[in-house]
């Protein structure tokens, strides 16, 4: 008889021990992907919102090494310096941080760096500049990344909450496109509301299961809030800490959740952590104030001017984002939209009473009322008062760090969050499953399994609370994005080379125009030349910044005149060494005619194609 292997006609043949091994490995790379399906199921979420804050910025996306996103600031004055702010985050990180609170601004002051918001989380965006040479597209990276940390930080309380992930992933993207942040687009460390909502998360995850993973995970996301937003870590200690000193004295204490000794514990070990964080910067920017000698506190008339009004929050609820002012005016004339939109305030109110009707979550529901209702109050600053005794004036007298407060409108963010998170449970109502007759009828499904048939009448009984809550998120959706172009650095600008070939590093630069005024828009200048720094490395006596040192400001004001016998007295005193004039703008031919000019200046180098000339000054003794 014929064998059957004679019949394979010269294809080899598999043996069974082959079989084996292909079987094998194909149960491997099965269990592998097994074993990675968690971790994907994980990113998913951080993904789609890295995509929607690509969608909501568009079309900052089309130009991320050419221009940043000012949003409806009026200038791109703010902007232009947190893109300096990165720089030098990640200068000193490649320095091991030395002289890093000692910024090369506003010469020869010291502490410079103290005098506005740090934001050494940027330090993260080291590798992208290293490989990249481009602060611009740092700083757009920060924007995306930012709001995507927002839409998933918000997601994960929503799911803490048991929110459905349907309902979870749109009330993130409704989060997410909360509409202080995109009126406040321009302040980059507005954008990070990651910091708050993850440690409302921990705060949450303390109290249900306290140990020392919820006192690690809330102690880093206070500190880390304090350290992406200083003003955030300032005004939600007061947020959170007044509204849990409101709820204790309600009688929470009394519940048997406070009465464990394992949740104080926890709180307090969070609170230790998020004090170590926090100290190092805290400290070094209250020797600043005391060694730059900054006023006990901001003018009261300019508190006032930026405080918000109850109008901010009920005028034209229905308009889109696009209609809002395009700046904040110092004068106050004008009315913030600071309204969450027709949708999300009737869904706020609705959920605000399902809450208190469902047992469930009624403590949590009075919990996030009272976070939104404090918030709501410290935002009208000196304002608002209690039988004439006004909590804004007392804070600025005894809380460390208020009476440096400029802005008390900002509280207004979260008045938004705790608003958006009751209308997310005011939507979440008008999904069908919910109600117990239909909860019911999809019980009683074929046989109690959760087939494709059972998914289907879940989406279909889902699709209300969807449509509602998708309805929200579109009335309020945001413009597109204004977007500033900044001077590219490739290649190097003639002028940049030659003060890095001729001129020392420790030589100071006094760059011309110098501001002209007090107001945002007359330091567009300065912060452009602060970004070209980022270049040449040289120290200069321009700055622009949260607080202002005062001979800065002496030096200021005698620019106006200059040259001048005052302006160059105080140049000299500064220790200047080169003026580089942008002679696009300044009257350097005028100048030359001036012996006061003439006399103590000569031409250094010239750049015709940019403008820039700079000469070496040399006072007179």
């Amino acid at each position: 008889m014929l064998h059957f292997s004679q019949f394979t006609c010269g294809r080899p043949s598999i043996n069974a021990s082959q079989t084996d091994l292909v079987v094998t490995e194909k149960k491997l790379f099965l269990q592998a992907g097994f074993k990675l399906l968690p971790w994907l199921l994980k990113l998913w979420p951080g993904l789609f919102f890295l995509l929607t804050a690509i969608w909501l910025t568009w079309p900052m996306s089309t130009t991320l090494f050419t221009a940043i996103p000012i949003g409806l600031e009026g200038e791109a004055t703010v902007p232009l310096f947190n893109l300096w702010t990165i720089w030098w985050n990640i200068d000193r990180l490649g320095h091991g941080f030395a002289e890093y609170w000692h910024a090369p601004i506003f010469s020869p002051a010291r502490l410079t760096f103290a005098l506005s918001e740090p934001q050494p989380t940027t330090m993260l965006l080291a590798p992208v500049y290293v490989v990249t040479d481009s602060m611009i597209l740092c700083y757009n990276l920060a924007v995306l990344i930012l709001l995507a940390m927002c839409g998933h930080a918000s997601w994960s309380l929503l799911r803490l909450v048991h929110v459905s992930p349907p309902m979870a992933v749109l009330g993130g993207l409704l989060i997410q496109r909360l509409p202080f942040l995109f009126w406040q687009m321009g302040v980059l460390q507005l954008l990070a509301l990651a910091g708050p909502i993850w440690t409302i998360y921990w705060i949450l995850k303390c109290c249900r299961g306290p140990g020392w993973r919820t006192s690690l995970g809330l102690g880093l996301s206070f500190g880390l809030t304090y350290w992406s937003c200083n003003y955030f870590g300032l005004l939600l200690s007061l947020s959170i800490g007044i509204s849990g000193l409101l709820l204790i004295t309600a009688g929470w204490f009394l519940l048997p959740e406070w009465r464990r000794w394992k949740v104080w514990a926890s709180l307090i070990a969070a609170a230790i952590l998020a004090a170590c964080l926090i100290g190092p910067i805290a400290r070094v920017q209250q020797e600043a104030a005391r060694e730059e000698k900054w006023q006990a506190e901001r003018p009261l008339e300019l508190v006032q001017n930026l405080s918000a009004r109850w109008s901010d929050y009920t005028w034209s609820l229905t308009a889109r984002l696009g209609d809002y002012p395009t700046a904040i005016e110092p004068a106050r004339q004008n009315i913030w939209r600071m309204g969450c939109g027709a949708v999300v305030t009737i869904l706020g109110a609705w959920g605000l009473v399902v809450g208190l009707y469902r047992q469930d979550r009624r403590l949590l529901t009075c919990a996030v009322l009272t976070f939104s209702v404090v918030s709501l109050l410290l935002s009208f600053g000196p304002e608002y008062e209690v039988f004439g005794w006004s909590p804004s004036l007392w804070l600025r007298d005894h809380y460390p760090g208020f009476s440096h407060l400029r802005s008390p409108f900002r509280f207004g963010v979260f008045v938004q969050l705790g608003w958006h998170l009751l209308a997310i449970q005011g939507a979440e109502a008008f999904s069908l499953d919910r109600w117990r007759w239909f909860r019911k009828f999809v019980e009683r499904g074929p046989d109690h399994e959760i087939g494709w048939r059972q998914l289907s009448l879940q989406a279909l009984l889902t699709s209300p609370a969807i449509l509602v809550l998708g309805l929200a998120v579109y009335e309020v959706w945001p413009a597109a994005q204004v977007c500033h172009p900044v001077p590219q650095v490739h290649p190097t600008p003639q002028w940049i080379d030659d003060l890095r070939q001729k001129t020392e590093p420790h030589e100071v630069l006094a760059c011309l125009p110098f501001a002209n005024g007090s107001d945002a828009s007359a330091y567009e200048s300065t912060t452009l030349w602060m970004y070209w720094q980022a270049r040449h490395h040289r120290p200069m006596v321009n700055g622009y910044s949260g607080f202002f040192p005062d001979a800065y400001l002496e030096l200021r004001d005698a620019m106006e005149t200059f040259p001048s016998d005052e302006s160059m007295r105080l140049l000299t005193l500064a220790g200047v060494r080169y003026l580089v004039i942008d002679t696009s703008v300044c009257p350097v031919n005028e100048w030359k005619e001036m012996a006061l000019f003439r006399d103590q200046t000569e031409i250094c180098f010239e750049d015709p194609q940019a403008g820039i000339a700079v000469y070496r000054y040399t006072p007179r003794l």
